[in-house]
């Protein structure tokens, strides 16, 4: 599986990873010259910021692809994992969640005390809409597969992050009560 990975990643250039790492320092260090009580929600917007142009670059910009296919039917990936035991697309569906849980773990820091009910709905309106957003551009740019499926699996990402930020911040609240 990391040789699928290393082979996805390898797509950016070098350049582009130094820039990002230099904003993030850099920005880093501002916020953290501030007297507010609040730095490490700026800090978590910084790193959402930077994670998400990582995103953009990785899945629409730094790609090569000339040609577009278009999949609009649901799960038409797990019917393949399962049909014919595609084991790339369970790769490619595995990697599509893993790459937006940091998305989800990053809003759950920012939106600590907003609409505590509601979160949840944040972070699925976050994950659905940067996934259209990538899907869009993908077709308009003509930089690969439009599917459905990667909508999905980009939000249950996002969801899954969330979720264990959640997990994580409740433990650390009743630690911090005993």
């Amino acid at each position: 599986m990391w040789k699928y990975i290393d082979s996805q990643l390898i797509v950016v250039p070098k350049k582009v990873y130094e820039g990002l790492l230099v904003i993030l320092c850099v920005g880093t260090i501002g916020l953290l010259t501030l007297k507010r009580r609040k730095v490490g929600r700026y800090i978590a917007g910084l790193f959402l910021l930077e994670y998400v142009f990582f995103v953009l670059g990785l899945t629409v910009f730094y790609r090569h692809w000339w040609w577009i296919k278009i999949y609009f039917s649901p799960f038409w990936s797990c019917v393949s994992i399962v049909r014919d035991g595609n084991m790339t697309i369970l790769y490619e569906c595995i990697l599509n969640v893993i790459l937006f849980m940091p998305i989800g773990l990053l809003w759950g820091m920012l939106s600590e005390k907003w609409l505590r009910r509601r979160q949840w709905l944040g972070v699925t309106l976050i994950g659905v809409g940067l996934s259209v957003i990538i899907e869009f551009l993908q077709y308009y740019l003509e930089r690969g597969c439009v599917e459905t499926d990667d909508v999905i699996h980009n939000t249950l990402g996002c969801l899954l992050g969330f979720m264990i930020w959640k997990g994580v911040y409740k433990m650390v609240m009743l630690t911090k009560q005993k």
